[in-house]
Order: C-alpha cells, then sequence, then structure tokens
C-alpha cells in the first residue's frame, strides 16, 4: 500500500468539512496520515509546509490537489522549484460561486 499523507487547509474548525472520516481513516490504515491546518490560526498552508512534514523525499511523490485555481497553480510551481517533476503533480480545480 502507498503512503498518503493527507492535507487539509480550512479556515476554522467549522469548515473542515468531513474530517472525522478523515481520521477514521487514519485509524484503520497506518499509510494513510491527515494532517489538517487551520488558517485563521496557522496562516495558509505552504509547498514547503508539506515538504517538511510529508514522510520521505518530496521529489519522489506524486502530489494530487483540489482547490481554487489561483492555489493549486501557486503551489505546483513552488513543487517544481523544489525539484518534483510536472508529471508527477496532478490537481483539480473547484470554485465556490
Amino acid at each position: 500500500e502507498p503512503d498518503v499523507d493527507f492535507f487539509y487547509g480550512v479556515r476554522g474548525q467549522a469548515d473542515a468539512l468531513f474530517w472525522h472520516e478523515f481520521e477514521a481513516l487514519d485509524d484503520a490504515n497506518k499509510n494513510f496520515r491527515p494532517h489538517l491546518q487551520y488558517s485563521s490560526r496557522h496562516g495558509h498552508l505552504s509547498a514547503e509546509q508539506i515538504a517538511e512534514i510529508a514522510s520521505g523525499s518530496i521529489t519522489d511523490k506524486d502530489i494530487y490537489m483540489c482547490g481554487p485555481i489561483s492555489m493549486t497553480e501557486g503551489f505546483a510551481k513552488s513543487f517544481k522549484r523544489m525539484g518534483v517533476p510536472a508529471n508527477q503533480i496532478h490537481y483539480e480545480e473547484f470554485n465556490f460561486r
């Protein structure tokens, strides 16, 4: 089974939808590690924080992101600067309207 570090950045606790399900996955699977960050307390999550926290070398990872296009493009640029090959960076755009 692959190792998965799951990063979830939200404004506050009320915005952490389905977090209990990610905690249940953590309990059921030793290779799944969820990380929750509240931007209202600790600022926005950064690619540098992810690289520091994730297990192993970030350049060996496939990175999957979902969020507003400006956020995912910013993360993608940062990961590429860290040496992550472009073909290992995947993202899906979503916007609230």
